[in-house]
């Protein structure tokens, strides 16, 4: 069993940046005073999302008894620390010493960021980054549950992150989306173990899938979700499905008109878009009022793969 026991999101502000039109965390200073006693020095931009992201969702979990127990940590991020590569590619290819900064040079390195989580952490079990484009945060849960059913940890955590750079017109030719794109940035990270007494819901399954070129991926989806609805839905129990990622108004419609009784959850509005905005709207969900039942999340690449992520919420009034 998969339980949620706690989850921590940092969303962008709702105001893009005046010079680059770009969506950023600006109070990200305040939190990491309010959620890390002491901050690893020299990191990278995206690990300190990271870190504070996830010391704040193990912070929220805070029951007494799991002192001991195997913690892994799985993170998921597509661009990893991709404002300080750009940075040593500078002093590499630009620069007339060609002398990288080596502390630079250790920042850049996206693998650092669940290193530093780790020691922040305590964590004990794998330590992992996981980068697979735009379903990185979808691989950093399925290296979670695989981690699960061999027994290797008792507890994990697992996020995304990813910030953006540069300005609206190089993030829409790098991720070959419209310049008119409201582009986010922020990290979102669950903490899953076992203790069904006091849990958030449960973490069902993620299943990712690949498509031909000539297939009606909205066929595909259907299908895959009437079998997890058929898998996992309990009697009388509400359905909720969220769009994320390149999920399109159309499609969203086709559902609503296939699954006239689904209540489709639209959170890209909050976290802005960027390619592990699902970890920080699965968390804000969680932390937000919303109702219980089961819960579907979908997303695609910019190729040919999809995910669906499976989850059940208890009610949460706040």
């Amino acid at each position: 069993m998969r339980d949620i026991l706690s989850a921590f999101a940092i969303l962008p502000d709702s105001n893009p940046d005046a010079e680059t039109g770009r969506r950023t965390c600006r109070n990200l200073e305040d939190i990491k005073m309010q959620v890390l006693a002491k901050a690893p020095r020299r990191i990278g931009y995206m690990t300190k999302y990271a870190c504070i992201g996830a010391v704040g969702c193990l912070k929220n979990w805070n029951q007494a008894g799991n002192e001991g127990k195997t913690l892994g940590i799985f993170h998921g991020s597509a661009l990893g620390n991709i404002n300080e590569t750009h940075i040593v590619q500078q002093q590499i290819f630009k620069e007339e010493n060609q002398l990288p900064s080596p502390i630079r040079f250790s920042m850049s390195l996206s693998n650092m960021s669940s290193f530093n989580i780790a020691v922040l952490t305590g964590a004990r079990g794998p330590n992992i980054l996981i980068s697979q484009d735009e379903l990185s945060f979808e691989g950093a849960m399925l290296s979670s549950c695989l981690a699960f059913e061999s027994q290797s940890i008792e507890m994990s955590l697992i996020g995304g992150t990813d910030c953006c750079f540069g300005t609206n017109r190089e993030l829409s030719n790098a991720l070959g989306l419209s310049e008119e794109t409201a582009f986010g940035e922020g990290t979102g990270w669950l903490l899953l173990g076992r203790d069904s007494d006091h849990s958030l819901g449960e973490f069902l399954d993620v299943r990712m899938f690949r498509f031909a070129n000539n297939e009606d991926l909205s066929e595909v989806f259907l299908e895959e979700i009437q079998k997890a609805m058929d898998l996992f839905k309990e009697e009388q129990e509400s359905v909720f499905i969220l769009p994320g990622l390149r999920i399109d108004c159309a499609f969203v419609e086709e559902l609503s008109n296939s699954f006239p009784k689904v209540h489709m959850v639209h959170y890209l509005e909050k976290t802005g878009i960027y390619p592990t905005a699902s970890a920080a709207g699965i968390a804000d969900i969680i932390n937000s009022a919303h109702p219980s039942g089961l819960y579907l999340h979908l997303a695609q690449d910019k190729g040919n793969q999809a995910a669906i992520m499976i989850f059940r919420l208890n009610n949460r009034n706040l």
